[in-house]
């Protein structure tokens, strides 16, 4: 049946996934021509761009012979530990087809669109029938966004309080709304498409008793949390509340129900163990763990961000809710009814996830909690369609004119603000965008003249690129791939502040595992701390940008 639905409206998912990759590609296109003579374009964007090069670190790492992967924005001694199939796998292509890193995410991005505009359209299917409502919906998740436009100019920018972060996450957060996640990372549009997936197949168990749906379900979760185990709390709670609510209803325990959501986890386990074990049992990936992710914002300033799609959803889910907890639980469920429970839960129950306090990554889980909204504001709409008021509204004023205009202006306000703040970035030629050449050969020669084993020590910029193009580690980076960010970032300005005595220096960096210094004009204006005529140091390269030293 989804087969024979996708074939039947192939052209608007055609035009939709057309759309997307345009927007998707355009930004970075033009980033790439505007590049000055004597410049290289580094890829970073608006969005999250301190992210941008870790990830390209790892396609670097696969590219280079690595089956697992290290952190390389930290300088401690440690053993590549972290096996990710999708950074391996496009890495790999990246290295075979000889496509640069930025390049090769481009491409993961263009490859996994269709798929993800596919699998949503999938789920939607099993609960719109007719064309107009599904049509509607695809274009919600797609394209809409919050308020945040709106309201971040009366909001002190990134100010932290009360334990929240204080500005709007649908103009920061990647994870926050569907185009934010398709437009920013293909790791996570991946992420989206695999919980999409076992849900889909996991309610299909539910719906038909059938073993083998339950078992896809289960591969799907096993191979989510082999590329982005963040959602462990998603794929089990979320099941297990939709099972609990379903017997509550039945007023009876349903071990049918109860066995699915086992096989769900016994497949996926293996993967969930390994993600677990290994947060626990290394001290790096703890202290990531540690560092990523991060508070979400205060609850009235997140219902803001997710704009008048929230406020939308509201009356048809009290309807439905209304309905479904009145009826008699000795009736059978309708198909439909069973999906919208499921996404009525999976909001209600990924909300409150965002706010437990006993995770380090609730925000994270903000990823896909938009599809639920979407839902029951297309439902709430197409009420709205048969009332008298809507009525009179269309006697005095063009609907279809106005329709799209509203949409743009309140829906998709955020989401324009977010290409255009890419185009801008690059049309004023940022110098975080784009760096002198001799800067880029500085790096590349690290990548192609020292030990693999080898860490850095340069500023805070130079560290946040170096990893994803030389694939080499540094003291210090990415604040949150960083152990101890806060620690290593005030010895890192207390070394360059001034000249210190050369064997104190000298033991700062052996104690420390520092085997290169990244010398450039960023380092030279930061302090007073100068390379020349230090017996520990040996220059191995230099250029009119960048000088390389060696600690002896």
């Amino acid at each position: 049946m989804i087969i024979s639905a996708l074939k039947q409206n192939k052209k608007f998912l055609i035009l939709l996934i057309v759309a997307l990759e345009a927007v998707v590609i355009l930004p970075t296109l033009f980033g790439f021509l505007k590049t000055p003579d004597g410049y290289y374009y580094n890829g970073i964007h608006n969005l999250t761009p301190g992210d941008f090069h870790l990830y390209l670190s790892y396609f670097e790492q696969a590219r280079q012979g690595s089956l697992f992967f290290k952190d390389l924005y930290t300088g401690e001694e440690q053993t590549p530990s972290l096996f990710n199939p999708f950074f391996l796998f496009f890495g790999l292509i990246g290295k075979i087809f000889k496509l640069s890193n930025i390049t090769a995410l481009l491409i993961a991005k263009i490859v996994i669109i269709p798929v993800f505009i596919s699998v949503l359209f999938s789920f939607f299917r099993h609960i719109f029938e007719k064309k107009l409502p599904l049509y509607l919906a695809m274009l919600f998740a797609l394209f809409s966004s919050g308020l945040g436009v709106f309201i971040a100019p009366f909001i002190s920018s990134y100010a932290t309080s009360g334990g929240y972060i204080h500005r709007p996450m649908d103009l920061w957060l990647p994870e926050f709304n569907i185009f934010l996640t398709i437009y920013h990372n293909p790791l996570y549009a991946a992420a989206l498409t695999l919980i999409l997936l076992t849900f889909i197949f996991f309610i299909k168990a539910i719906n038909e008793n059938k073993i083998k749906w339950s078992i896809v379900s289960g591969f799907c979760a096993l191979a989510l949390f082999s590329i982005h185990p963040y959602h462990i709390p998603t794929i089990y709670g979320i099941p297990a509340i939709f099972i609990a609510a379903l017997m509550i209803v039945k007023r009876r325990i349903i071990f049918a129900h109860l066995k699915h959501w086992g096989v769900l986890f016994l497949i996926s386990a293996p993967s969930m163990l390994y993600q677990v074990v290994l947060v626990f049992t290394d001290f790096i990936m703890y202290g990531r763990y540690n560092g990523t992710g991060g508070p979400p914002t205060f609850l009235w300033l997140t219902i803001l961000s997710y704009g008048l799609l929230f406020f939308l959803a509201i009356p048809s889910f009290l309807g439905f809710s209304k309905k479904f907890i009145l009826q008699n639980p000795n009736n059978e469920k309708n198909k439909t009814d069973i999906w919208l429970l499921f996404a009525a839960l999976w909001f209600i129950g990924g909300l409150l996830a965002v706010y437990f306090p006993l995770l380090n990554h609730t925000r994270r889980l903000t990823l896909g909690l938009q599809i639920p909204l979407v839902i029951f504001s297309i439902m709430t709409l197409l009420n709205a369609k048969k009332t008298l008021w809507y009525k009179k509204i269309e006697n005095i004023a063009n609907v279809i004119f106005f329709l799209p205009l509203f949409f743009i202006f309140f829906l998709g306000a955020s989401t324009l603000n977010a290409v255009y703040a890419d185009i801008n970035l690059y049309k004023n030629l940022r110098a975080e965008i784009y760096i002198p050449l001799e800067i880029y050969n500085g790096i590349n020669w690290l990548k192609g003249n020292t030990e693999k084993e080898i860490v850095v020590l340069t500023d805070l910029f130079h560290g946040n690129i170096i990893p994803g193009i030389a694939g080499q580690t540094v003291y210090i980076g990415h604040n949150s791939e960083t152990i101890s960010y806060d620690i290593k970032e005030k010895l890192l300005n207390w070394f360059f502040s001034e000249n210190h005595a050369e064997e104190r220096e000298r033991k700062f960096l052996k104690d420390r595992g520092i085997t290169h210094i990244f010398y450039t004009e960023n380092l030279k204006k930061s302090g007073g701390w100068r390379p020349e005529n230090k017996t520990y140091l040996l220059k191995v390269f230099e250029n009119g940008k960048a000088a390389i030293y060696k600690v002896r």
